[in-house]
């Protein structure tokens, strides 16, 4: 038992500084149970308390900036351009913009992971994630 959701990234557009940014959703899926992952969320994005998964459920959306792509990941934790990998590397915007968050995927491997951008957006992160998971 665990949360089951689709995370659905829409296509980039690009700026002249060569930045990417887009519109995503994280979309819920049948009999998933958010109420252990709600909590991790909680605590790994600094927010003060978990919300209790809501009675009835419906996608979240975020706009997106892709920050870095086709890196590797380092024994740190950290991302390199070189060698490059199967990382992306996003920053994610909640709320208008009042919840951020990072966001890395490996398509390939089927990993997402959230980290915290501030611990202050970590409340409104893990609100708006809520219905989603």
């Amino acid at each position: 038992r665990g949360a089951r959701f689709r995370l659905v990234l829409g296509t980039t557009t690009g700026s002249t500084d060569g930045i990417s940014f887009g519109r995503g959703r994280i979309e819920p899926l049948s009999g998933s149970h958010p109420a252990a992952l709600l909590v991790e969320l909680a605590h790994t994005l600094g927010a003060a308390h978990a919300p209790r998964p809501p009675s009835t459920r419906h996608a979240a959306g975020f706009d997106f900036k892709v920050i870095g792509s086709r890196q590797s990941r380092t024994h740190d934790g950290s991302y390199l351009t070189s060698p490059p990998g199967d990382w992306t590397s996003y920053k994610l915007f909640f709320a208008n913009d009042t919840g951020e968050v990072f966001l890395d995927v490996n398509a390939r491997a089927k990993i997402a992971e959230l980290s915290p951008k501030d611990p202050e957006y970590g409340d409104v992160v893990v609100a708006q994630l809520a219905p989603a998971l």
